[in-house]
């Protein structure tokens, strides 16, 4: 306790202010008297017990201890921190759908950014602060670029999401002491290095953390995705995806998965290769990067190979199984 308050949470201090009104009237006007007399060079101490016995009468003289003023600012706390509450569990139950889905939607609430060599730390350090005194805003995460890293919140399918537009007026609505928090607060999609917590030793993400800056490469052998259908969750495409990360893993060869919030494509990739993985000008692999499409002709795609027309221009001529692709490392 400090100043007979309790040391808690702006949230929590409302909650037990809406409970216990009488002693929260006792507190507020106490406390207020106190810094008054303060303020005036005089001692409190000398006037806290004459001071607690007019509380006590006023309290007793008008019930609760509220005039009708007092009660409507009252009443109006009480309905704004039940939007909070409502807001905290809209999020919570977007971030379960989230959960489930894999990611819940490539649009979020763009809520402050940072660059700087210490922009990652700015940005995780802004994210628990913001989640702290702003219960309706649990859910924020960081993202994090070449550029520099920021902090959103909520996942939603697009711009045009009803449950995206509420959000983002909510956010926009939100004030402190007469001042918006979130002037600048916007729908922006998200972007594919989402903070999805500490990379798994199969993660393509810990390559890129080794190679920060460097041109590196792979051989992309399998995808999944939901292609857009409801039938599909983006979530099992992930595990599948790493289940067949593992398999290859078993067999010796040097697997890794990537998933790719953007567009809900979880890809498998075997090897990690230097600028000279190919070669421009002879249009030629690197025997490393050759020997992997030697062993692998066919990509797989949701676990299936893909037959692709032989002539591009012969949509109807023969056709033959989709090979792999060597692609550069997305860089985080």
């Amino acid at each position: 306790r400090a100043g007979g308050w309790p040391v808690q949470s702006r949230s929590m201090i409302s909650a037990w202010f809406e409970k216990h009104p009488a002693e929260a009237f006792r507190q507020l006007h106490q406390e207020d008297r106190l810094r008054r007399l303060r303020a005036a060079g005089m001692s409190p101490e000398l006037f806290v017990a004459p001071l607690t016995s007019a509380i006590e009468s006023t309290v007793k003289r008008v019930g609760a201890g509220l005039d009708d003023a007092e009660r409507a600012a009252a009443a109006r706390m009480a309905a704004e921190n039940a939007a909070r509450r409502q807001a905290a569990a809209d999020a919570r139950r977007q971030a379960a759908v989230a959960a489930e889905n894999g990611d819940g939607g490539a649009w979020s609430i763009y809520l402050a950014s940072f660059t700087g060599d210490d922009h990652r730390e700015a940005a995780r350090l802004s994210r628990d602060e913001i989640a702290r005194r702003y219960p309706a805003l649990t859910d924020a995460f960081v993202t994090t670029s070449a550029r520099g890293s920021s902090v959103l919140a909520g996942r939603f399918a697009g711009p045009e999401d009803p449950a995206a537009k509420a959000r983002l007026k909510a956010v926009k609505e939100m004030a402190e002491g007469g001042a918006r928090v979130f002037p600048r607060a916007m729908l922006t999609r998200t972007a594919t290095d989402v903070d999805q917590g500490p990379p798994g030793p199969n993660d393509l993400r810990i390559v890129r953390q080794r190679f920060p800056k460097s041109q590196v490469y792979s051989v992309q052998v399998a995808a999944w995705s939901t292609f857009g259908s409801e039938d599909l969750k983006y979530a099992d495409m992930k595990r599948a995806a790493e289940a067949y990360c593992r398999e290859l893993r078993s067999r010796g060869e040097e697997a890794y998965y990537f998933h790719d919030s953007y567009s809900k494509i979880s890809t498998v990739m075997v090897g990690v290769y230097g600028p000279d993985a190919y070669d421009s000008k002879s249009t030629l692999y690197s025997a490393e990067v050759d020997a992997v499409m030697r062993r692998f002709p066919k990509s797989l795609v949701n676990g299936e190979e893909v037959l692709i027309p032989l002539d591009p221009s012969n949509p109807q001529g023969k056709t033959v199984p989709q090979g792999p692709r060597l692609v550069e490392i997305p860089r985080m």
